[in-house]
């Protein structure tokens, strides 16, 4: 499996591919700069979800729906609707996948700025986005996942089947 590109969401696919068992010597993440994950830093510090346990215990209504409204606002109705669907659809499980597979810890539930209920889960303790990109190199790092820096990918080509056949990078 090569990975094109170093930011968060190649790190979390290898993460995960791993996780539902690929070989981590057979991951490649292709990272055209020098740090990994480097695009959590510029994220809110916390992480989003609707319909969850702990709306549900302190008596919030949220859905998918209503959390897709909000992302569609915010974004001033020009987001791609089916990316904001999908984000919305699996907030809980990447709130969860967090927790589980980083072990990020949750402090109190929290309403930020765009939402219109609270779904909002920052860290107990820290900056969830620090943490996070912390906990994920550290588990990238542990699984061994092969990373090549300074490397981008130029090119795929295929067979005439449609398979893979060859990638160059740069």
């Amino acid at each position: 499996l090569v990975i094109a590109g170093g930011d968060s969401a190649g790190l979390i696919a290898a993460v995960q591919a791993a996780a539902e068992g690929m070989d981590p010597s057979k991951i490649l993440i292709l990272a055209p700069g020098e740090e990994l994950a480097a695009d959590m830093a510029e994220m809110a510090p916390y992480v989003n979800a609707a319909n969850t346990d702990e709306q549900f215990q302190a008596n919030l209504t949220d859905d998918f729906e209503i959390y897709l409204s909000d992302i569609m606002t915010a974004g001033n109705n020009t987001n791609n609707s089916d990316m904001a669907a999908y984000v919305s659809e699996n907030s809980e499980e990447a709130k969860d996948w967090l927790a589980d597979t980083l072990g990020m810890e949750y402090g109190d539930l929290a309403q930020e700025a765009g939402s219109s209920v609270a779904r909002s889960f920052p860290a107990k303790e820290g900056n969830l986005n620090e943490l996070a990109q912390k906990a994920l190199l550290k588990k990238v790092e542990e699984l061994k996942i092969p990373v090549e820096y300074k490397t981008e990918l130029k090119s795929v080509a295929y067979d005439e089947e449609g398979a893979l056949d060859r990638i160059t990078v740069t």
